[in-house]
């Protein structure tokens, strides 16, 4: 489109293109009738007859793991004094669980999670883990442990 000029269309002119440009750039508004039709507020609905109530199903207990017990020893042989550090590892059951530790070296048993036992003398050393939940699970792991 070419540029018009106040020159060669006149003052008239020029106001005329003007708002020529402006009224094709916009929409025109729209008609009364094409205005969007308003929704009409929802009706609630009809009532129905009462329906049979549907049984519920009861919360599934959840399913437990067998209770797993396993032995971790660092280090697992040395020279003696040896200072052991014991890890007991336990997977499923239900809590609380109850642990008890045999060292093998005629030593009292302990109950703690995580014991430090030292061995003073060289032998071979059979270390039991008995691991007992609440629900009257239990399960045992060994362990050998070598002194020189």
């Amino acid at each position: 489109m070419k540029k018009a000029t106040t020159k060669a269309l006149g003052v008239a002119g020029a106001v005329f293109v003007f708002a020529a440009l402006i009224t094709s750039c916009s929409e025109p508004p729209p008609r009364p009738e094409e205005k969007a039709a308003v929704p009409e507020a929802a009706k609630p609905p009809e009532p129905t007859a009462p329906q049979p109530a549907v049984p519920r199903a009861e919360p599934a207990e959840p399913v437990v793991q067998p209770l797993v017990a396993w032995i971790e020893a660092e280090p697992e042989e040395g020279e003696a004094p040896l200072k052991v550090q014991f890890t007991a590892r336990l997977k499923g059951g239900t809590l609380p669980y109850n642990l008890q530790w045999v060292f093998g070296d005629e030593s009292e048993p302990t109950s703690e999670a995580n014991p430090v036992h030292t061995y003073t003398k060289p032998g071979t050393y059979f270390v039991e883990l008995t691991a007992k939940d609440s629900g009257d699970d239990d399960d045992d792991d060994d362990i050998e442990i070598e002194v020189r």
